[in-house]
């Protein structure tokens, strides 16, 4: 793929329906799936039709769209969202854990390696709207003003491979998450299976980021050499290339488009 086609898909989303339209009709899809969202009843835990504000809900979705791929904290969200309508942090709470409820929102949780080490983890989640298209309708973006933004683009993309990673994954009964700790090294996705093989996965839009992934990558390996199983495999999962190969440092280098069975 080119930057321009990784842009294209991450605005026109993987939705079934719209995958054989055009760019078009395919990206309305989103839009009126954010719409129908924000206007809708959202049943509670106790089965009780619960109105929330529509403006409210479409104003959460655009600050989720801001913060995608990041583990801001409510407290970050409802001062965004408090610039254009006052609210509190308990309403944020519900109304997150309402798009949670439809799967709209998907929280990626952080991994705990089986570490003794005195290293502390971060705990927060990172959240993605479960298909990144849904955050480009929510910013009221198009394809051009993301291609123009590339700092956005990386997290949407970040997020689109989150997204198909956990698809993958889920056939082999794996679970994907993310790495933080109190040192700053951060590694994108962690993908762990039930015999606690796992894997490390740095996502990066092109090559001119590869030398920080191979730091956190090799970082990681590092780290956990005294306290977990070696790493399956490190990765770089990437949007351009064309071609997946593994460097001698063994680190793969994946395109996007060649990620699957």
């Amino acid at each position: 793929m080119s930057y321009d086609a990784a842009v294209r898909l991450i605005c026109r989303g993987g939705w079934p329906s719209a995958v054989n339209e055009s760019y078009e009709r395919a990206v309305e899809v989103p839009r009126e799936y954010i719409k129908a969202v924000a206007n809708s009843e959202i049943t509670d835990a106790e089965k009780r039709e619960k109105k929330r504000d529509p403006t409210v809900m479409a104003l959460l979705m655009r600050s989720l769209a801001r913060n995608t791929a990041t583990c801001a904290k409510i407290a970050v969200i409802t001062e965004d969202i408090s610039r254009d309508r006052k609210i509190s942090e308990s309403t944020v709470t519900n109304y997150i854990e309402a798009l949670r409820r439809i799967f709209v929102l998907d929280e990626q949780e952080a991994w705990y390696p089986d570490l003794r080490s005195r290293v502390r983890l971060r705990t927060s989640p990172k959240r993605h709207l479960v298909d990144p298209s849904l955050a480009v309708a929510a910013m009221r973006a198009d394809v051009e003003r993301i291609k123009s933004d590339p700092n956005t683009a990386g997290f949407l993309f970040e997020s689109l491979c989150y997204r198909d990673l956990c698809v993958y994954s889920s056939a082999l009964g794996g679970d994907v998450y993310q790495y933080g700790d109190n040192t700053g090294l951060e590694v994108d996705s962690i993908v762990e299976l039930r015999d606690g093989k796992w894997g490390a996965v740095e996502v990066k839009l092109g090559d001119f980021e590869f030398d920080k992934a191979i730091h956190n990558l090799m970082s990681l390996k590092k780290k956990m050499s005294d306290n977990s199983p070696p790493p399956s495999f490190m990765m770089i999962l990437c949007a351009t290339g064309g071609v997946a190969y593994t460097r001698d440092d063994g680190i793969m280098v994946v395109p996007l488009d060649c990620l699957g069975p």
